[in-house]
Protein backbone atom coordinates (compact mmCIF):
# COMPACT_ATOMS: atom_id res chain seq x y z
CA UNK A 1 0.00 0.00 0.00
CA UNK A 2 0.81 3.64 -0.75
CA UNK A 3 -0.20 6.90 -0.43
CA UNK A 4 0.21 9.98 -2.58
CA UNK A 5 -0.41 13.23 -1.13
CA UNK A 6 -1.64 16.56 -2.50
CA UNK A 7 -3.16 19.10 -0.25
CA UNK A 8 -5.14 19.80 2.67
CA UNK A 9 -6.79 15.85 3.31
CA UNK A 10 -6.25 15.22 -0.57
CA UNK A 11 -4.46 11.95 -1.23
CA UNK A 12 -4.75 9.02 -2.82
CA UNK A 13 -4.47 5.34 -0.93
CA UNK A 14 -2.49 2.90 -3.54
CA UNK A 15 -2.50 -1.29 -3.83
CA UNK A 16 -1.72 -3.00 -6.85
CA UNK A 17 -5.78 -2.87 -7.79
CA UNK A 18 -6.88 0.06 -6.28
CA UNK A 19 -6.73 3.57 -6.04
CA UNK A 20 -8.72 5.53 -3.31
CA UNK A 21 -8.86 9.42 -3.87
CA UNK A 22 -9.52 11.18 -1.13
CA UNK A 23 -11.27 14.83 -0.70
CA UNK A 24 -10.29 16.03 -3.70
CA UNK A 25 -9.87 20.10 -3.74
CA UNK A 26 -8.08 21.09 -6.33
CA UNK A 27 -9.32 24.40 -7.27
CA UNK A 28 -8.61 27.34 -5.68
CA UNK A 29 -11.52 29.58 -3.55
CA UNK A 30 -12.66 27.16 -1.12
CA UNK A 31 -15.62 28.42 1.66
CA UNK A 32 -17.27 31.09 -0.74
CA UNK A 33 -13.26 32.29 -2.22
CA UNK A 34 -11.80 32.81 0.69
CA UNK A 35 -9.70 29.62 0.84
CA UNK A 36 -6.56 28.50 -1.82
CA UNK A 37 -4.26 25.87 -1.28
CA UNK A 38 -1.07 26.52 0.52
CA UNK A 39 1.55 25.89 -1.49
CA UNK A 40 -0.40 26.39 -5.01
CA UNK A 41 -0.90 23.36 -6.15
CA UNK A 42 0.36 22.30 -10.07
CA UNK A 43 -2.07 19.11 -10.60
CA UNK A 44 -5.27 19.84 -12.46
CA UNK A 45 -8.29 17.71 -11.67
CA UNK A 46 -8.21 16.21 -15.32
CA UNK A 47 -4.63 14.35 -15.13
CA UNK A 48 -6.73 12.34 -12.25
CA UNK A 49 -7.49 9.05 -14.52
CA UNK A 50 -6.81 5.75 -12.35
CA UNK A 51 -8.98 5.91 -9.33
CA UNK A 52 -11.26 3.33 -8.74
CA UNK A 53 -13.03 4.86 -5.60
CA UNK A 54 -13.93 8.40 -4.47
CA UNK A 55 -14.56 8.96 -0.25
CA UNK A 56 -15.83 12.20 0.42
CA UNK A 57 -15.57 13.00 4.24
CA UNK A 58 -18.10 15.43 4.24
CA UNK A 59 -19.20 18.75 3.22
CA UNK A 60 -16.95 21.52 3.41
CA UNK A 61 -15.91 22.63 0.05
CA UNK A 62 -12.01 22.06 1.00
CA UNK A 63 -13.16 18.03 0.67
CA UNK A 64 -15.86 18.42 -1.25
CA UNK A 65 -15.00 20.77 -3.95
CA UNK A 66 -17.79 21.08 -6.24
CA UNK A 67 -15.36 22.50 -8.90
CA UNK A 68 -12.85 19.84 -8.71
CA UNK A 69 -15.44 17.25 -8.66
CA UNK A 70 -17.25 18.19 -12.26
CA UNK A 71 -13.61 18.14 -13.90
CA UNK A 72 -12.83 14.65 -12.64
CA UNK A 73 -13.12 12.39 -15.61
CA UNK A 74 -14.08 9.14 -14.45
CA UNK A 75 -18.02 9.39 -13.35
CA UNK A 76 -18.55 5.56 -12.87
CA UNK A 77 -16.43 4.90 -10.30
CA UNK A 78 -18.20 4.37 -6.53
CA UNK A 79 -18.22 7.34 -4.54
CA UNK A 80 -18.18 6.26 -0.24
CA UNK A 81 -19.76 8.64 2.05
CA UNK A 82 -20.92 8.59 5.58
CA UNK A 83 -25.16 7.73 5.47
CA UNK A 84 -26.78 10.10 7.03
CA UNK A 85 -30.40 10.97 7.63
CA UNK A 86 -29.76 14.75 6.12
CA UNK A 87 -29.03 14.16 2.52
CA UNK A 88 -27.01 17.36 1.31
CA UNK A 89 -23.92 15.91 0.88
CA UNK A 90 -25.61 13.00 -1.61
CA UNK A 91 -27.17 15.61 -3.39
CA UNK A 92 -23.97 17.95 -3.94
CA UNK A 93 -22.04 14.61 -5.08
CA UNK A 94 -24.90 13.59 -7.58
CA UNK A 95 -24.85 17.11 -9.42
CA UNK A 96 -21.20 16.44 -10.19
CA UNK A 97 -22.32 13.90 -12.77
CA UNK A 98 -21.57 10.91 -10.48
CA UNK A 99 -24.33 7.96 -10.07
CA UNK A 100 -22.43 4.91 -8.06
CA UNK A 101 -22.67 6.24 -4.65
CA UNK A 102 -22.17 3.86 -1.61
CA UNK A 103 -23.20 5.23 1.96
CA UNK A 104 -21.92 3.68 5.27
CA UNK A 105 -22.87 3.87 8.31
CA UNK A 106 -20.62 4.70 11.43
CA UNK A 107 -18.67 1.13 11.63
CA UNK A 108 -19.53 -0.46 8.54
CA UNK A 109 -17.01 -2.18 6.73
CA UNK A 110 -17.37 -1.87 3.01
CA UNK A 111 -15.07 -5.26 1.20
CA UNK A 112 -13.22 -3.16 -1.84
CA UNK A 113 -11.66 -6.44 -3.73
CA UNK A 114 -8.46 -7.85 -3.62
CA UNK A 115 -8.00 -8.24 0.14
CA UNK A 116 -8.56 -4.44 0.73
CA UNK A 117 -11.00 -3.30 3.63
CA UNK A 118 -12.74 0.05 4.46
CA UNK A 119 -14.64 0.59 7.46
CA UNK A 120 -16.37 3.90 8.01
CA UNK A 121 -16.58 6.45 11.22
CA UNK A 122 -19.03 9.12 11.44
CA UNK A 123 -18.31 12.06 14.00
CA UNK A 124 -16.16 11.49 17.04
CA UNK A 125 -17.52 14.26 18.77
CA UNK A 126 -19.94 17.24 18.22
CA UNK A 127 -17.32 19.50 18.75
CA UNK A 128 -13.41 19.48 18.92
CA UNK A 129 -12.88 20.75 22.62
CA UNK A 130 -16.96 21.09 23.95
CA UNK A 131 -17.68 17.59 23.57
CA UNK A 132 -21.11 17.81 25.54
CA UNK A 133 -22.61 20.51 23.01
CA UNK A 134 -26.15 20.33 22.54
CA UNK A 135 -26.53 20.28 18.85
CA UNK A 136 -24.36 17.49 17.19
CA UNK A 137 -22.31 17.55 14.48
CA UNK A 138 -23.64 15.42 11.50
CA UNK A 139 -21.37 15.96 8.69
CA UNK A 140 -18.07 14.51 9.97
CA UNK A 141 -16.07 11.03 8.97
CA UNK A 142 -12.94 9.01 8.68
CA UNK A 143 -12.33 5.87 7.29
CA UNK A 144 -9.75 3.13 7.93
CA UNK A 145 -8.41 1.13 4.89
CA UNK A 146 -6.84 -2.27 5.89
CA UNK A 147 -5.08 -4.56 3.48
CA UNK A 148 -3.44 -7.83 4.58
CA UNK A 149 -0.11 -6.29 5.84
CA UNK A 150 -0.97 -2.59 6.19
CA UNK A 151 -3.87 -0.42 8.14
CA UNK A 152 -4.30 3.22 7.16
CA UNK A 153 -6.48 5.57 9.43
CA UNK A 154 -7.98 8.64 7.45
CA UNK A 155 -8.78 10.90 9.77
CA UNK A 156 -9.88 14.02 7.76
CA UNK A 157 -11.19 17.22 10.24
CA UNK A 158 -12.92 14.69 12.80
CA UNK A 159 -10.46 15.31 15.24
CA UNK A 160 -11.03 12.03 17.33
CA UNK A 161 -11.03 12.72 21.30
CA UNK A 162 -9.94 9.61 23.98
CA UNK A 163 -12.90 7.17 23.06
CA UNK A 164 -11.92 7.77 19.89
CA UNK A 165 -8.95 6.69 19.59
CA UNK A 166 -9.49 3.99 21.91
CA UNK A 167 -12.03 2.21 19.60
CA UNK A 168 -10.23 2.44 16.58
CA UNK A 169 -7.04 0.89 18.52
CA UNK A 170 -9.51 -1.90 19.51
CA UNK A 171 -11.00 -2.61 16.15
CA UNK A 172 -8.17 -2.11 14.37
CA UNK A 173 -4.85 -2.97 16.56
CA UNK A 174 -1.84 -2.79 14.80
CA UNK A 175 -1.88 0.98 12.96
CA UNK A 176 0.58 1.43 9.79
CA UNK A 177 -0.41 5.22 9.53
CA UNK A 178 -2.32 7.69 10.87
CA UNK A 179 -3.11 11.10 8.92
CA UNK A 180 -3.87 12.88 11.75
CA UNK A 181 -5.62 16.63 12.21
CA UNK A 182 -2.86 19.13 13.78
CA UNK A 183 -5.09 22.42 13.38
CA UNK A 184 -8.69 23.64 12.87
CA UNK A 185 -9.27 26.87 10.88
CA UNK A 186 -12.37 28.94 11.99
CA UNK A 187 -12.64 32.41 12.78
CA UNK A 188 -11.43 33.02 16.16
CA UNK A 189 -9.87 34.61 16.86
CA UNK A 190 -8.34 36.06 13.74
CA UNK A 191 -12.35 37.68 13.12
CA UNK A 192 -13.45 38.83 16.48
CA UNK A 193 -13.72 42.30 17.09
CA UNK A 194 -14.20 42.18 20.88
CA UNK A 195 -10.56 41.14 20.85
CA UNK A 196 -7.32 43.28 20.36
CA UNK A 197 -4.70 42.96 18.15
CA UNK A 198 -2.47 41.43 20.95
CA UNK A 199 -5.26 39.53 22.57
CA UNK A 200 -5.37 37.60 19.10
CA UNK A 201 -1.88 36.96 18.93
CA UNK A 202 -2.07 35.16 22.50
CA UNK A 203 -5.40 33.49 21.72
CA UNK A 204 -3.78 32.50 18.71
CA UNK A 205 -0.69 30.61 20.31
CA UNK A 206 -2.90 29.05 22.70
CA UNK A 207 -4.96 28.00 19.90
CA UNK A 208 -2.00 26.07 17.86
CA UNK A 209 -0.91 24.63 21.46
CA UNK A 210 -4.43 23.09 21.97
CA UNK A 211 -4.70 21.00 18.83
CA UNK A 212 -0.97 20.20 18.89
CA UNK A 213 -1.37 18.61 22.51
CA UNK A 214 -4.95 16.74 21.43
CA UNK A 215 -2.91 14.96 18.57
CA UNK A 216 -0.39 14.22 21.21
CA UNK A 217 -3.03 12.58 23.08
CA UNK A 218 -4.16 10.92 20.48
CA UNK A 219 -1.30 9.41 19.18
CA UNK A 220 -0.17 8.36 22.73
CA UNK A 221 -3.39 6.06 22.27
CA UNK A 222 -3.27 5.09 18.55
CA UNK A 223 0.59 4.24 18.55
CA UNK A 224 0.55 4.45 14.69
CA UNK A 225 3.59 3.06 13.16
CA UNK A 226 4.31 6.60 11.13
CA UNK A 227 2.13 9.66 11.91
CA UNK A 228 1.07 12.24 8.71
CA UNK A 229 0.09 15.97 10.08
CA UNK A 230 -2.93 16.24 7.65
CA UNK A 231 -6.01 18.50 6.85
CA UNK A 232 -4.46 22.03 7.53
CA UNK A 233 -2.69 23.40 4.86
CA UNK A 234 -4.55 26.48 3.27
CA UNK A 235 -3.87 30.44 3.38
CA UNK A 236 -6.83 33.19 3.52
CA UNK A 237 -7.24 35.22 0.16
CA UNK A 238 -8.23 38.45 -1.05
CA UNK A 239 -9.42 40.90 1.73
CA UNK A 240 -9.26 38.06 4.62
CA UNK A 241 -5.54 37.91 3.35
CA UNK A 242 -4.42 40.02 6.99
CA UNK A 243 -5.31 37.16 9.10
CA UNK A 244 -3.43 34.60 8.36
CA UNK A 245 -1.39 36.17 10.65
CA UNK A 246 -3.55 35.35 13.65
CA UNK A 247 -5.56 32.38 12.28
CA UNK A 248 -3.72 30.19 15.11
CA UNK A 249 -2.80 27.79 12.81
CA UNK A 250 0.29 25.82 13.09
CA UNK A 251 2.40 24.37 10.75
CA UNK A 252 2.79 20.53 10.01
CA UNK A 253 6.85 20.95 10.46
CA UNK A 254 5.47 21.89 14.18
CA UNK A 255 3.62 18.76 14.30
CA UNK A 256 6.51 16.45 13.03
CA UNK A 257 9.02 18.56 15.73
CA UNK A 258 6.34 17.76 18.44
CA UNK A 259 5.84 13.91 17.25
CA UNK A 260 9.53 13.41 16.97
CA UNK A 261 10.39 15.30 20.30
CA UNK A 262 8.03 12.81 21.98
CA UNK A 263 9.82 9.71 20.42
CA UNK A 264 7.08 9.11 17.83
CA UNK A 265 7.86 8.65 14.13
CA UNK A 266 6.80 11.74 11.41
CA UNK A 267 6.34 12.82 8.05
CA UNK A 268 5.61 15.77 6.49
CA UNK A 269 4.26 15.13 2.90
CA UNK A 270 3.57 17.91 0.17
CA UNK A 271 1.93 17.43 -3.52
CA UNK A 272 3.16 14.90 -5.26
CA UNK A 273 5.00 12.75 -2.63
CA UNK A 274 4.89 9.18 -2.34
CA UNK A 275 5.02 7.29 0.87
CA UNK A 276 5.07 3.10 0.68
CA UNK A 277 3.75 1.80 3.64
CA UNK A 278 6.54 -1.29 3.19
CA UNK A 279 9.27 0.63 3.93
CA UNK A 280 7.77 3.85 5.47
CA UNK A 281 10.16 5.82 2.99
CA UNK A 282 8.92 8.95 1.43
CA UNK A 283 9.66 9.50 -2.68
CA UNK A 284 9.80 13.29 -2.74
CA UNK A 285 8.25 14.99 -5.66
CA UNK A 286 11.03 16.12 -8.11
CA UNK A 287 8.55 18.87 -10.11
CA UNK A 288 9.02 22.49 -9.38
CA UNK A 289 6.71 23.64 -6.57
CA UNK A 290 8.35 26.95 -5.47
CA UNK A 291 6.02 29.72 -4.43
CA UNK A 292 6.83 32.83 -6.28
CA UNK A 293 6.12 36.29 -5.43
CA UNK A 294 3.59 36.14 -8.03
CA UNK A 295 1.59 33.74 -6.58
CA UNK A 296 1.43 35.32 -3.35
CA UNK A 297 0.38 38.69 -5.14
CA UNK A 298 -2.34 36.82 -6.88
CA UNK A 299 -3.76 35.32 -3.87
CA UNK A 300 -3.75 38.46 -2.09
CA UNK A 301 -5.37 39.79 -4.48
CA UNK A 302 -8.44 37.60 -5.14
CA UNK A 303 -11.43 38.71 -5.70
CA UNK A 304 -14.92 36.71 -4.30
CA UNK A 305 -17.59 36.16 -6.91
CA UNK A 306 -20.18 37.00 -4.17
CA UNK A 307 -19.12 40.47 -4.06
CA UNK A 308 -20.54 41.77 -7.53
CA UNK A 309 -22.84 38.86 -8.02
CA UNK A 310 -24.85 40.53 -5.68
CA UNK A 311 -23.77 43.91 -5.10
CA UNK A 312 -26.71 46.43 -4.50
CA UNK A 313 -26.44 49.98 -4.58
CA UNK A 314 -27.01 51.39 -0.75
CA UNK A 315 -29.96 53.78 -2.08
CA UNK A 316 -31.75 50.59 -4.14
CA UNK A 317 -31.32 48.16 -1.43
CA UNK A 318 -34.64 47.10 0.47
CA UNK A 319 -35.76 46.67 4.12
CA UNK A 320 -34.16 43.61 5.13
CA UNK A 321 -36.80 42.56 7.82
CA UNK A 322 -39.35 40.63 6.34
CA UNK A 323 -36.36 38.83 4.90
CA UNK A 324 -34.55 37.92 8.12
CA UNK A 325 -38.14 37.30 10.12
CA UNK A 326 -38.46 34.15 7.32
CA UNK A 327 -34.64 32.64 8.03
CA UNK A 328 -35.51 32.99 12.18
CA UNK A 329 -38.56 31.07 11.52
CA UNK A 330 -36.51 28.27 9.55
CA UNK A 331 -33.51 28.68 12.25
CA UNK A 332 -36.15 28.35 14.96
CA UNK A 333 -37.58 25.04 13.64
CA UNK A 334 -34.30 23.26 13.98
CA UNK A 335 -33.74 24.82 17.17
CA UNK A 336 -36.98 23.63 18.81
CA UNK A 337 -35.89 19.99 17.33
CA UNK A 338 -33.06 19.82 19.42
CA UNK A 339 -35.06 22.23 22.61
CA UNK A 340 -31.81 24.39 22.49
CA UNK A 341 -32.42 27.97 24.15
CA UNK A 342 -30.30 30.85 25.46
CA UNK A 343 -30.56 33.83 27.22
CA UNK A 344 -28.61 34.81 24.03
CA UNK A 345 -29.31 36.94 20.97
CA UNK A 346 -28.01 36.68 17.76
CA UNK A 347 -27.28 40.43 16.06
CA UNK A 348 -26.64 41.41 12.53
CA UNK A 349 -25.31 44.38 11.26
CA UNK A 350 -24.79 45.49 7.78
CA UNK A 351 -21.20 45.82 7.04
CA UNK A 352 -21.35 49.78 5.35
CA UNK A 353 -24.46 50.73 7.33
CA UNK A 354 -23.14 49.98 10.79
CA UNK A 355 -25.45 52.28 12.84
CA UNK A 356 -28.39 49.55 12.69
CA UNK A 357 -28.52 46.31 14.14
CA UNK A 358 -31.14 43.09 13.07
CA UNK A 359 -31.58 41.30 16.93
CA UNK A 360 -32.82 38.04 17.00
CA UNK A 361 -33.56 35.98 20.41
CA UNK A 362 -32.43 32.44 21.12
CA UNK A 363 -34.25 31.86 24.49
CA UNK A 364 -38.19 32.97 22.98
CA UNK A 365 -39.45 34.22 19.63
CA UNK A 366 -38.64 38.23 19.27
CA UNK A 367 -37.04 39.73 15.99
CA UNK A 368 -36.55 43.49 15.68
CA UNK A 369 -34.00 46.37 14.89
CA UNK A 370 -32.08 48.83 16.73
CA UNK A 371 -29.55 51.10 16.83
CA UNK A 372 -26.39 48.92 17.25
CA UNK A 373 -25.29 51.27 19.54
CA UNK A 374 -28.59 50.21 21.79
CA UNK A 375 -27.32 46.82 21.68
CA UNK A 376 -23.79 47.67 22.80
CA UNK A 377 -25.38 49.75 25.74
CA UNK A 378 -27.71 47.01 26.43
CA UNK A 379 -27.21 44.11 29.53
CA UNK A 380 -27.76 41.38 26.65
CA UNK A 381 -25.62 38.42 26.16
CA UNK A 382 -24.66 38.69 22.23
CA UNK A 383 -22.90 37.55 19.43
CA UNK A 384 -23.07 39.98 16.57
CA UNK A 385 -22.10 39.63 12.88
CA UNK A 386 -20.98 42.14 10.80
CA UNK A 387 -21.74 41.48 6.79
CA UNK A 388 -21.33 42.73 3.62
CA UNK A 389 -24.84 43.62 2.00
CA UNK A 390 -24.29 41.34 -1.02
CA UNK A 391 -22.91 38.25 1.07
CA UNK A 392 -25.84 38.15 3.50
CA UNK A 393 -27.95 38.02 0.34
CA UNK A 394 -26.25 35.31 -1.17
CA UNK A 395 -26.37 33.35 2.34
CA UNK A 396 -30.33 34.29 2.14
CA UNK A 397 -30.76 32.92 -1.18
CA UNK A 398 -28.64 30.51 -0.70
CA UNK A 399 -25.57 30.80 -3.19
CA UNK A 400 -23.67 30.85 -0.34
CA UNK A 401 -23.86 29.24 3.49
CA UNK A 402 -23.52 30.65 6.90
CA UNK A 403 -20.89 27.96 7.55
CA UNK A 404 -18.67 28.92 4.84
CA UNK A 405 -18.92 32.33 6.50
CA UNK A 406 -17.57 30.90 9.38
CA UNK A 407 -14.77 28.71 8.31
CA UNK A 408 -13.53 31.31 5.49
CA UNK A 409 -13.23 34.36 8.10
CA UNK A 410 -15.14 36.03 5.55
CA UNK A 411 -17.28 38.12 8.44
CA UNK A 412 -16.42 39.90 11.42
CA UNK A 413 -18.02 39.17 14.74
CA UNK A 414 -18.29 40.29 17.73
CA UNK A 415 -19.30 38.27 21.15
CA UNK A 416 -20.35 39.60 24.82
CA UNK A 417 -19.10 38.09 26.92
CA UNK A 418 -16.15 36.02 25.15
CA UNK A 419 -18.06 32.59 25.37
CA UNK A 420 -17.92 30.01 22.44
CA UNK A 421 -21.29 28.71 22.20
CA UNK A 422 -20.95 26.11 18.84
CA UNK A 423 -24.58 25.84 19.00
CA UNK A 424 -25.46 28.72 17.91
CA UNK A 425 -22.90 28.57 15.51
CA UNK A 426 -24.79 25.82 14.49
CA UNK A 427 -28.05 27.31 14.32
CA UNK A 428 -26.76 29.68 12.16
CA UNK A 429 -26.27 27.20 9.37
CA UNK A 430 -30.30 27.17 9.29
CA UNK A 431 -30.74 30.89 9.09
CA UNK A 432 -31.98 31.30 5.27
CA UNK A 433 -34.72 30.88 3.28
Amino acid sequence: MKIKFYTNAGLEIITDKAKILCDPWFIPGAFDGSWWQWPPLITKPEELTDYTHIYISHIHPDHCDLKTLVRLKNKEVPIILLKSNEEFLKKRILSCGFKNIVELKDGETFDLGHNLKLTMYGAFTPNVFIEDAEIPNIIDSSIVVSSNNSTVFNCNDNVPNKAACERIKNSHKEISLALLPYSGVGPYPSSYDNLTLEEKKKVSENKKNMYLERLLESVAILKPKLIVPCAGQMILAGKQYEKNKVLGVPNPEAAKELLEKNNYCSEVMREGDVLDLDTLKTERFSGNINVSDEDLQKIKQAKYWWEDAFNVPKEERIELLLLLKSAYRKMRCYQQKYAFFKDWYIGITIADDPDFTYIFSIEKEEVKKIKTNELFNSKLKFLQVKIPYSYLIAILTRHCHWNNAYHGCLVEWYRRPDEYLPEIQMLLSYFHL
